[in-house]
């Protein structure tokens, strides 16, 4: 996120209404945007000084929603962000998870003022030459992985709205079929290998569909968590949860952007086997990690190509090329015998898919060559 002071009147206004209604011993003494680019939210830091209270925080955050329109998910529950918010931070908190805590509920204006938890991501660390190599960069992710855990834990049969709302094939699809429009229709594909890989897509986001068994927070990436000096963990944007695969949280987590090489093949691995130790999976069998990995990408990839074409969003193009290596990974790694459960995929149709997909993108074709799991 990147920050600057702001001056707009009509925000500066609003601010200062809310901060009145919340502590009416509280004064703004500046704002800074905190800017989410591809947000549909806005954030404000608002520094505050306290007229009596010192034990009122010097700063908070302010976030508007420009729309509270609900995500594209399965289910009968439709909730607008605003609304499920508000309600995910309480359930959140109760469970343990750590998440900012709302001092002031203002959805009559189109805002919520919350906890402010500061500034430095995750995602930082990964730029952290000295926390990288003192071994602060995977005791920070295996913190976060501990969140993604407590959130799994969340017994699925709660009356939680997200919880009556999963990641659907239709969902699955459409989120593919971004990678279809974007990318895939440049390279003039023949029909029957357009065919195949529609049929390839069906079978996929099927299979993903029948494992959304679980709570995820849906965006569980290093640009969503926060980090405290002693590399505690809190989690935002969380709004958009639902039930999903196992594995849809740290696939985020450990391949969002360019993550993965930022990490290297050796942490990578070891970060990944702790989350299977966490969560009492087999090692050896990681079919359903990658099958959640590749759909992911897909879907990224797309995004990222649609973000940068249709909302001069530029800044995305460069992580497009290791999303597009990671799909040939993942083909290559699902492409062996030893992954039993790739049997839920037809083997011919996925070697005809790495075949045509490394065929028109050599990125994809890079990637094939080195497969992390094998």
């Amino acid at each position: 996120m990147t920050q600057n002071t702001t001056r707009d009147s009509e925000v500066n206004d609003l601010l200062c209404e809310l901060v009145a209604k919340w502590n009416l011993d509280s004064r703004i003494e500046s704002i800074e945007t905190i800017t989410p680019d591809a947000s549909l939210r806005r954030y404000y830091r608002v520094h505050l000084s306290n007229l009596s209270d010192n034990h009122s925080p010097k700063t908070i955050v302010a976030m508007l929603f420009d729309s509270v329109e609900p995500p594209e998910a399965g289910g009968e529950e439709k909730i607008p962000t605003d609304a499920a918010y508000v309600q995910l931070t309480q359930f959140y908190l109760d469970h343990s998870v750590a998440v900012p805590k709302i001092f002031l509920d203002a959805r009559d204006k189109s805002a919520l003022l919350i906890e402010d938890l500061g500034s430095e991501h995750l995602a930082d660390l990964l730029n952290d030459s000295a926390g990288r190599d003192g071994g602060d960069l995977k005791s920070a992710f295996k913190n976060a992985i501990d969140e993604i855990v407590k959130i799994q834990r969340i017994s699925s049969s709660s009356n939680l709205f997200a919880c009556k709302r999963s990641l659907s094939a239709n969902v699955l699809e459409a989120e593919v079929d971004e990678f279809e429009d974007y990318i895939l229709s440049q390279k003039g594909l023949a029909s029957d290998s357009v065919s195949i890989i529609a049929k390839f897509k069906t079978e996929l986001c099927a299979f993903l569909e029948s494992k959304a068994s679980v709570l995820c927070h849906r965006d569980f990436h290093p640009w969503n968590l926060l980090l405290s000096a002693d590399l505690r963990i809190r989690v935002i944007d969380f709004q958009d949860s639902l039930l999903g695969s196992p594995f849809y949280d740290v696939v985020a987590l450990l391949n969002d952007r360019d993550v993965d090489s930022a990490l290297g093949r050796d942490a990578y691995l070891e970060l990944l086997k702790y989350f299977f130790d966490c969560v009492d999976i087999a090692w050896d069998e990681p079919s359903l990690y990658l099958m959640t990995l590749l759909q992911r990408d897909l879907k990224v990839a797309g995004r990222f190509s649609k973000l940068s074409s249709e909302r001069g969003l530029t800044s995305y193009e460069k992580w497009i090329p290791g999303t597009l290596r990671r799909i040939g990974r993942s083909l290559a790694s699902l492409s062996t015998e030893s992954f039993v459960s790739a049997k839920n995929l037809d083997k011919n149709r996925l070697g005809e898919v790495r075949q045509i997909l490394s065929s028109n993108i050599d990125y994809v074709a890079q990637g094939a060559k080195d497969p992390w799991l094998s």
